[in-house]
Parts: C-alpha cells; structure tokens; sequence
C-alpha cells in the first residue's frame, strides 16, 4: 500500500464523510455550542449519540473537576506571584 508523508497510508490521509462529521461535533462542541444545538444540526435523535461522536469527550483536561482545580489554584496563588514573569 502506498505511504506519504509521515508514513500514513493514502486512506488515512483523505477525508471521508464521517470523519468530517466526527471532526464538526467535536468542534462545535469544544467552541461552547449547546449539546442540543449540535445534535439539531446533524439530526441525532438523542444527545447521547452527539456525545458519542465527541472526541474530546475522554479527555481530562476537559472534566469539571480540572476546572474546578485551576479556579482554586489561581485563588490560593499569593498576591503578585505570576507565571507570567
């Protein structure tokens, strides 16, 4: 079979209809659109087949508890003490 660039073979690189489709729920998702929103748009019948297409649905940085972890870190960093410097 065939490889290019990086060693993937032809089918890997081109884009097929359901990739593309995995591809804009995951997007729509990440940029904040509403769960229903998204599931309108590509007729899902249940929100539960929308999370399934999600690809960034298993990652951790992600989870509520990651966010929650940042907020309380950034409150108990002491007053003038950045990253930023």
């Amino acid at each position: 079979m065939p490889t290019g660039a990086l060693g993937r073979t032809h089918s890997e690189t081109i884009s097929k209809p359901h990739t593309l489709r995995h591809q804009f729920i995951t997007d729509n998702l990440a940029n904040g659109v509403p769960l229903q929103a998204v599931q309108d748009a590509v007729s899902h019948s249940g929100p539960r087949t929308t999370q399934r297409y999600n690809r960034r649905r298993r990652q951790l940085d992600s989870h509520p508890a990651y966010a929650l972890a940042a907020k309380l870190g950034e409150r108990l960093q002491p007053p003038g003490d950045s990253d930023d410097a």
